[in-house]
């Protein structure tokens, strides 16, 4: 293949490193990682040249490829008890049984149907969440996290919406739940095998592609191809080889999970915040699952994934701050009692978008904070 022509691969890393978009310094770091730096490197002064790139985009190039490289040598530590939802939101669920044990919150254990206390670092976590350079990731999400507590005690004594700062910290919290929750694992790990197929099936029918194909074909071979389908197709295997590796190894979803955090914040950025109450004198109150915030859609009463609830058809984005206070996405902010019946939905669909289990207060387990129904099991929440 001529030098001169610039892949399309190489034209979209020039591309992103033209982009200021959330996320964009993200997936060209990955983009660098799946082609491979020893493909990229060589060609950088070409993508360069032809795409004519600022002194600012140069810039931006540079930073993914040092980020790129780091990431190829080792990364940073790996983080084994990764927690999806944070602590200093479980805490709030939490109350002492036994001064020797400390602050403790109910784990139910939805397929078991039995509850037990436990403290808030023993709950909701998932070993190797992220499997390559967690400890990148844990870092960003401690920007939050170290500033959550200090917000949520403005959302409690209702000072909340006088300070900017935490009303930012509060939808990024939000955010980071959305996309720190165990089914975005899952949804990535099911749906990669099927779009690596369609990508390969594509190329290999495309004929503005077979040059590449070929290419990869040679690069692996030694040699280039006959000219069939079924070596075209090896060609493409070949051609996304990289990009199936990056898949493997773990990095395409560390740099997913990043991506996403980073799209779903600028997403609520301008959103409006409404904080639910629960008054102390009421017997209801919320619970939290270890999905942590919950995309929810109140017309259908369904939520999250697995019922076809993302945030494009979600009436609402919904993350509980304690057993009596509940923050909420919409269209402006304000603070409002939640009615008795909409705690009840809430709950109920946090059971069912649930991944494992759900917590709430000690305390709640003989006042039943969600109906027996939900869980099947009429003596759960009894004394």
């Amino acid at each position: 293949m001529p030098d001169s022509i610039l892949p399309p691969a190489l034209r979209m890393i020039g591309e992103l490193a033209r982009s200021s978009t959330p996320g964009s310094s993200t997936q060209l770091t990955f983009y660098i990682l799946a082609l491979g730096l020893d493909y990229v490197e060589p060609r950088v002064p070409q993508i360069q040249v032809e795409l004519a790139l600022s002194t600012a985009e140069i810039s931006n190039l540079t930073r993914s490829r040092s980020e790129a490289r780091r990431i190829a040598a080792g990364g940073g530590d790996t983080v084994a008890r990764q927690h999806t939802v944070s602590q200093s939101l479980l805490k709030r669920f939490g109350e002492v049984i036994d001064p020797r044990s400390g602050l403790q919150l109910i784990q139910f254990d939805l397929k078991r149907k039995a509850w037990e206390p436990k403290a808030s670092r023993a709950v909701a976590f998932i070993p190797n969440f992220v499997r390559i350079d967690s400890s990148t990731t844990e870092s960003l999400w401690k920007k939050v996290e170290d500033r959550l507590p200090a917000t949520i005690d403005a959302a409690a004594d209702g000072s909340l919406f006088t300070n900017p700062e935490l009303t930012s910290v509060l939808r990024e919290a939000i955010a980071l739940h959305i996309s720190r929750n165990p089914y975005v694992r899952e949804l990535h790990e099911q749906l990669f095998p099927p779009i690596f197929e369609m990508s390969v099936d594509r190329m290999a029918a495309t004929p503005e592609a077979w040059p590449y194909c070929d290419e990869a074909y040679r690069r692996a071979k030694g040699y280039y191809p006959p000219p069939t389908q079924e070596f075209r197709r090896k060609g493409a295997e070949f051609f996304y080889a990289r990009v199936k590796t990056v898949y493997d190894d773990g990095f395409s979803f560390r740099f997913r999970v990043q991506f996403h955090y980073e799209q779903t914040k600028e997403h609520f950025r301008k959103a409006g915040l409404e904080l639910l109450r629960v008054p102390a004198g009421r017997g209801d109150e919320f619970l939290i699952s270890d999905s942590g915030a919950l995309a929810i859609d109140l017309r259908r009463r369904a939520a999250g994934p697995g019922e076809g609830v993302g945030l494009g058809t979600s009436t609402t984005v919904i993350l509980p701050l304690g057993p009596r206070l509940l923050a909420a996405l919409g269209p402006k902010d304000g603070i409002a009692e939640a009615p008795e019946s909409l705690v009840r939905t809430i709950n109920e669909l946090q059971v069912r978008a649930a991944h494992a289990f759900v917590f709430f207060r000690p305390g709640a387990v003989g006042t039943a904070p969600v109906s027996a129904n939900l869980i099947d099991h009429p003596d759960v929440f009894r004394s």
